[in-house]
C-alpha cells in the first residue's frame, strides 16, 4: 500500500511539473519532474517487494511439519497439502499458505 501512495504522489508531482512548464522557471520544472519520476519508480519497487511471496522446497516443508520427505509425497498424493508451484523445474510451496494450513489444521 505504501508503494502505491508513493507512486501516486510521484504522478501528482510529475503532472504539476508538466503543467507548470510553460508558466514557471525551467529549473523548477526539471527538479519537480525528477522528483516525480523518482517517486513513481521508487513506489513501484516498494510495491513489488511487499508483494513477493516466500517459496520453500520439499525439505523445508518436511522440516516445517516435522516429518520426512516421503511423508510430504504421501500427503501430496492424498491431497492433504496444496499442489506446489513449479519454478525452474523445481517444486516450491508458498510458505504463507502452509503456515495458514498449520493454523487451521494442526493435525494433518
Amino acid at each position: 500500500m505504501t508503494g502505491l501512495i508513493i507512486s501516486g504522489f510521484g504522478l501528482l508531482l510529475f503532472f504539476i511539473s508538466v503543467t507548470s512548464f510553460a508558466q514557471g522557471p525551467r529549473d523548477l520544472f526539471f527538479l519537480t519532474a525528477f522528483v516525480g519520476l523518482f517517486s513513481v519508480f521508487a513506489g513501484i519497487q516498494i510495491n513489488r517487494k511487499s508483494n513477493k511471496k516466500k517459496f520453500i522446497n520439499k525439505r523445508q516443508v518436511a522440516k516445517l511439519f516435522g516429518v520426512s520427505k516421503s511423508t510430504i509425497d504421501r500427503w501430496l498424493m492424498d491431497g492433504k497439502l496444496p499442489n506446489p508451484v513449479r519454478r525452474f523445474g523445481l517444486r516450491k510451496w508458498n510458505y504463507q499458505a502452509l503456515v495458514a494450513l498449520i493454523k487451521t489444521k494442526p493435525k494433518i
